[in-house]
């Protein structure tokens, strides 16, 4: 079903070009056409912290939007030492 799932996808992105393709579960079907292997949600694995971070709005900085993942608050630190931060 998933598999399925790609393949329509696919196709309605052919109609829409908001419709975009980030995640490497579509490796499925690049490998069964002989297509180039992409990594990740970023295209070169999980760019959380290296790319990009998430600011709530109680000032939390997380790595990732999609789960907790704390790495500082910017009513303590401001937003460049918490990226830069180990």
């Amino acid at each position: 079903m998933f598999r399925d799932f790609l393949i329509e996808y696919q196709k309605a992105a052919g109609n829409n070009p908001s419709i975009g393709f980030k995640d490497s579960l579509f490796n499925i079907l690049n490998y069964e056409n002989n297509q180039k292997l992409t990594g990740g949600c970023t295209g070169f694995g999980c760019g959380a912290a290296f790319n990009f971070v998430s600011l709530l709005p109680d000032g939390e900085v997380h790595a990732c939007r999609k789960f907790p993942s704390y790495i500082g608050n910017m009513h303590e630190k401001h937003l460049k030492d918490i990226y830069h931060s180990s």
